[in-house]
């Protein structure tokens, strides 16, 4: 097999080199190898059919899983995941196979077929160096498209097929060893095998990319922070990302591959200035009957009234025939090396849709084109298939799949202003079974009607429809705010946020903020997704922040705060006791008395007992999946312990109350009892919202804001709980005492800053200090905290006449080589030991202090050796750590400098704490001590200047309103 002899090629030659790139990790071409061999071995000892079918999560595992199944003689069968397993399933019901693989635990209701589950640590795969493949298959994927029946049409793809295409795309995009892809395309989508062989046969890297709305806007970032060279989008998607960051977004590609759908002339005009700039753009055509592409377009520097799809493919023949009717129109027909086999399961439809002419197949492609000089242009479709953002479907199939629903009694699907709009008729309300049972990329619009209305020429009204049925649903109750939303939302042929995909999402909140002057923070995206809660967060910008509740009636709020005293100290737990060991943090934090307490809302449809047993059940089965759902503290005096409630023992218990308390009342309370459990759960009455409330600093911000987005997904029935990726601080914990449990090499001590601290924080006098760093060009990404680390160390250094300083710095972590703690929540936080010398440059120090990382990510926290440890090198870390001068913790990037410095200023800091944020172009860092003396400090970078400014609070605060 051509595609496993060049893989096998490329480890020979690249084994240490970097194949796969995801968050908080890497595989090297070597791991790739062993990877798919532990797959190809498993499914040589547990299958015995053809086709293996793979419903995966996460996209680092797409390689390995398409190459072990490749290994063991059999066909790889992407099954999508934006559907429960259970319907992807029943949409290859006519393939015969014994094995599924998943990186998840899915419930398989056929017990004839096993679930191959992939091992996430590393070290399960190494055994299986070699794998002795029995046989090789001649066909080497296959891939769903869409069908008239509801099932998708499944077209089988060869070995040759695929090295054909390939190796021509790399040619044309210049895909090397060098080069970067980043992983964009669903992997069921056929562009996806661009991407993922990419390294097989280049040596080349492959990026994986979570496409969720966070990523789409920091887009941008990830192509500049992870060097991505190659890029492969929809044209649509790559407008919203215009849209929201500019064409320069793209700038640092060397090549930007657009595909799917037509590509708007204007969109071409919009790349011209990339174009310019070097990154080659291109225009590519092709469907998957013909593997992938058929012909390609390099866009030049010029205005386009039409793009074309251009010429063909190297070993590509093209035909024109079926000319349309007085029409320089004619429908295209493709044969040469990309014809694959075309639909094996389905012998009638294959023989009518690929014709022999001469000696050679040609597959019927359905399109219209005609020819603009030497260049084909793509005019129309002749059957009902169109494009939904870049993926073909027949609306047929989709009209198939909503009449196979109980309670439909007729559906009508149309295709309107770019947008799949679902009629149906039925007695009951089920917009959101529909919305279910349809592929999530789909995003249709779902309208229930009464009758269907046609227009003169005795075809579907839509307008009239949509005016009917779907806009005059939505009352605008004379309100301006709401009318100006709605006006937004009416753009997108939408009357409800939940109908907006993700990439219209992004601009629509970017149109609220255009309109009413306010900005948005990232964190509340999900929870804005109604009409009423967007009104309600502008006319209240501090509608999610943390505030009091101020009943008119004080004896209703003084009963409510009794009430949730008697409920907490009156609840009985049967727990586990001290199984996760609490962070040196949150045992520092306690022991000081400085007690926190965070949460996140969710507003309910009504307080009644059906919506609180839905939020019952929904918390209940999420503990099965989130284990911080189940954490018990125990208070006892100056230490606390976390124990953990058994999975059959667990029961939420949610207080309801008139109010939701605030913060510091809950605190309050806590104080006078000795075991609390994790979260605290009160619904409020009065708001309808439920809040979950984290004490004892059990989770951490970036893990908070997760947790509540799967909370909404579930409640709102946007996912089910298989979905939700598992998370088990009980496992975390028991992988931190398992690496205590190794002596501290001398290694590791070495690296640990020793030297004495050198300032005496607590002599310098209380006054606050805003420093500004002007950023020079190429500090990007995470460069940006340890530049300013190193700016502001630079700037003590000169005033104290020292050689070197030494801090911690406090910042999320999940980067492990053993563990994965991607999707881990709870408080996650590290504080990572650094020390800069006066003579070093800032690339000496960076790579000094990512020595240190290298540490952190085998588990080892120098932190947790002192506190936990009982050698004499436990004694010898402690008295280093103590010896540490500056404690620094990085925010990340600040959307209000003035709010940032306010909410830092507001809490009680040690002196030596400085909290380092990013706004614009600069970073900031605020300090409660008159740490230096000088107001501007000129230093040094790569032979060019930047500034470090000492401004106070208020001149910092109108520099941002001048701006």
């Amino acid at each position: 097999m051509t595609i496993l002899k060049t893989f096998s090629d490329t480890v020979k030659q690249y084994p240490s080199k970097v194949a796969v790139m995801y968050s908080g990790g890497e595989f090297t071409f070597q791991e790739v190898d062993v990877m798919s061999n532990f797959i190809a071995k498993q499914l040589l000892l547990n299958s015995d059919e053809e086709t293996v079918p793979f419903y995966i999560e996460k996209n680092k595992y797409v390689l390995p899983v398409v190459l072990g199944i490749m290994k063991s003689g059999k066909i790889p069968l992407p099954i999508t995941n934006s559907l429960e397993v259970k319907i992807s399933l029943e949409r290859i019901s006519e393939v015969v196979f014994d094995v599924l693989i998943s990186d998840r635990d899915v419930k398989l209701e056929n017990h004839s077929v096993t679930l191959l589950l992939l091992p996430k640590k590393l070290e399960s795969y190494s055994e299986y160096q070699e794998v002795a493949t029995t046989k090789e298959n001649e066909i080497a994927h296959i891939i769903c498209t869409s069908g008239t029946t509801g099932v998708p049409k499944k077209v089988f793809l060869t070995d040759d097929n695929i090295d054909w295409l390939v190796k021509e795309f790399y040619k044309i995009v210049k895909f090397t060893s060098e080069s970067k892809f980043l992983f964009t395309t669903p992997y069921t989508f056929d562009v996806s095998l661009t991407e993922i062989l990419a390294p097989v046969y280049t040596g080349g890297t492959l990026v994986c990319y979570d496409g969720g709305i966070q990523n789409i806007i920091r887009l941008g970032e990830t192509i500049e922070k992870k060097k991505i060279t190659h890029l492969s989008l929809s044209p649509s998607f790559a407008e919203t990302i215009i849209d929201i960051s500019g064409p320069e977004v793209f700038q640092n590609l060397r090549a930007l591959c657009l595909a799917g759908e037509t590509f708007p002339s204007s969109l071409a005009n919009r790349l011209r200035g990339l174009i310019q700039q070097g990154c080659r753009v291109f225009n590519l055509y092709g469907p998957s009957e013909t593997t992938i592409y058929a012909t390609y377009y390099e866009l030049k520097d010029r205005k386009y009234n039409t793009v074309p799809i251009g010429k063909p493919l190297p070993g590509v023949q093209l035909k024109i025939a079926s000319q349309k009717e007085n029409s320089k129109m004619a429908e295209l027909l493709i044969g040469g090396n990309g014809v694959t086999e075309g639909y094996r399961l389905q012998p009638e439809l294959n023989k009518a849709k690929f014709k022999l002419i001469g000696s050679n197949r040609y597959y019927v492609t359905g399109d219209y084109v005609y020819y603009q000089g030497d260049n084909l242009v793509f005019s129309s479709r002749i059957d009902s298939q169109v494009q939904v953002n870049g993926i073909r479907i027949e609306l047929d199939e989709v009209k198939s799949i909503v009449d196979k629903l109980k309670s439909v009694k007729s559906s009508r699907v149309v295709f309107y202003k770019k947008k799949l709009v679902v009629f149906y008729e039925a007695d009951l309300n089920i917009k959101e079974d529909i919305i279910r049972s349809l592929p999530s990329y789909l995003n249709p619009t779902v309208v229930k009607v009464e009758s269907y209305y046609l227009n003169q020429n005795r075809k579907l009204d839509v307008p009239k429809m949509l005016e009917i049925y779907y806009y005059k649903k939505q009352s605008q109750q004379g309100d301006d705010v709401r009318k100006n939303i709605l006006d937004v939302l009416s753009k997108f042929e939408r009357v409800d946020i939940t109908d907006l995909d993700s990439l219209e999402l992004v601009r629509f909140y970017l149109e609220i903020e255009d309109i009413f002057d306010i900005e948005i923070k990232e964190n509340d995206f999900y929870r804005l997704k109604s009409v009423d809660s967007i009104v309600d967060y502008i006319r209240n910008k501090s509608f999610f922040q943390e505030r009091s509740t101020e009943p008119n009636d004080s004896f209703t709020k003084e009963h409510d705060l009794v009430n949730l005293e008697y409920n907490l100290t009156k609840m009985n737990y049967r727990y586990l006791k001290n199984i996760i060991t609490p962070s040196p943090t949150q045992k520092r934090l306690y022991k000081n008395n400085q007690n926190r307490v965070i949460g996140f809302n969710l507003a309910l449809e009504e307080v009644t007992y059906l919506e609180l047993n839905k939020l019952h059940h929904i918390i209940k089965y999420l503990s099965y999946k989130i284990d911080i759902f189940r954490l018990v503290v125990e208070k006892e005096q100056t230490r606390f312990s976390i124990g953990i409630v058994n999975e059959g023992d667990y029961s939420p218990n949610i207080i309801v109350l008139n109010n939701l308390p605030t913060e510091l009342e809950l605190q309050g309370i806590l104080d006078n009892i000795e075991v609390i459990p994790i979260p605290i759960i009160v619904v409020g009455t009065r708001d309808k919202k439920v809040r979950f409330y984290f004490p004892y600093h059990s989770i951490d911000a970036s893990s908070l804001n997760k947790l509540g987005d799967t909370v909404y997904q579930l409640y709102e029935k946007k996912i089910v709980i298989d979905e939700v990726p598992s998370s088990s601080l009980v496992a975390f914990s028991q992988f931190k005492r398992e690496v205590l449990q190794n002596d501290v090499s001398g290694d590791v001590l070495a690296r640990l800053p020793k030297i004495k601290p050198a300032i005496e924080f607590e002599k310098l006098n209380d006054e606050v200090q805003c420093f500004q760093v002007s950023l020079p060009e190429d500090i990007k990404g995470d460069d940006v905290y340890l530049f300013t680390i190193y700016a502001i160390s630079q700037c003590i250094l000169s005033d104290y006449n020292l050689s070197a300083i030494s801090g911690g710095l406090s910042l999320d972590f999940r980067d492990y080589e053993q563990f994965d703690a991607y999707d881990l929540i709870g408080d996650i936080h590290k504080k990572i030991p650094f020390q800069v010398n006066r003579t070093e440059t800032f690339e000496e120090f960076k790579n000094s202090h990512f020595k240190i990382l290298e540490i952190y990510r085998t588990g080892i926290d120098y932190y947790e050796i002192a506190m936990l440890g009982n050698d004499m090198s436990a004694k010898e870390v402690q008295e280093r750590l103590n010896n540490l001068s500056l404690s620094i913790n990085f925010i990340g990037e600040a959307f209000r400098l003035k709010d940032t410095i306010n909410n830092i200023i507001d809490v009680d800091f040690d002196k030596n704490f400085i909290n380092v944020f990013v706004h614009e172009r600069f970073a900031y860092a605020v300090i409660k001590s008159e740490l230096l003396s000088n107001s501007v400090y000129d230093l040094m970078h790569k032979d060019s200047k930047f500034e470090l400014k000492v401004i106070d609070k208020k001149r910092l605060e109108n520099e941002e309103t001048n701006r």
